[in-house]
């Protein structure tokens, strides 16, 4: 499978993976509501109350975190049950789909943090995190972030294919189909593969959930700062 061009997949993968990454931010809201904390609209998460609330933050941060690594294991198995066939049908989209939980998680953790995604800086710093979280270099960081930049500006061309966080989901398949998959052979022996495949996503998705939360709060205490210096 082509990680390089979005237009080399299906539309129904295309649709899938921007579901997946689609975070409405009433679902958010209403979450936090569960867990107790004193929002109504995303714009409640404020400073104050995030400082006040932090330990019901990580609740829910980590009940996201938790959601994403299942969702990748679930996939892992599936794909390395299936042995050769569904290995070569499939596993491209195995990947894929952990791609999108992480970023559809990052989101989430954003938005618990005071952060906008869709906020063109908070978009930037979003992407950083995510990235630096999955094992990325900072070059390779910095390269990405330039290519997402100029994508975001001729992004208005119509259809999913034209989409930026697509092609980022892509760019990030391709770099853990080479490097978390190492023993991916055993993907093709039945039931071992299987559990082998969901037992590395969801290893993996775990690592990434932690690193991705840690570093927004790291983000998050470093506004606190700079907010208390600046009033």
């Amino acid at each position: 499978m082509d990680f390089d061009n979005t237009t080399q997949l299906p539309t129904k993968i295309l649709n899938k993976i921007s579901e997946v990454v689609s975070v409405d931010p009433n679902d958010i809201v209403k979450d936090a509501k569960s867990k107790g904390l004193p929002v109504s609209k995303i714009e409640h998460f404020t400073t104050e109350i995030i400082v006040k609330n932090y330990r019901r933050i990580e609740d829910l941060s980590d009940s996201y975190g938790n959601y994403a690594a299942r969702n990748s294991a679930v996939t892992g198995l599936a794909s390395g049950i299936g042995g050769m066939a569904t290995m070569v049908t499939i596993g491209g989209v195995d990947i894929l789909n952990m791609a999108a939980q992480l970023y559809r998680l990052t989101q989430r953790v954003a938005y618990l943090n005071g952060f906008d995604p869709n906020n063109p800086h908070d978009a930037e710093l979003a992407r950083e995190i995510y990235l630096y979280s999955l094992g990325f270099d900072k070059a390779a960081v910095t390269s990405i972030q330039a290519m997402m930049n100029r994508a975001a500006q001729i992004a208005g061309k119509s259809g999913a294919k034209s989409n930026p966080v697509l092609k980022l989901i892509m760019i990030v398949a391709k770099y853990l189909g080479k490097d978390i998959t190492t023993k991916k052979a055993a993907k093709f022996i039945p039931i071992v593969g299987g559990i082998l495949g969901g037992g590395i996503n969801f290893a993996f998705a775990k690592y990434a959930s932690s690193e991705i939360q840690k570093r927004y709060k790291e983000e998050f205490f470093r506004k606190v700062q700079t907010e208390s210096i600046n009033s």
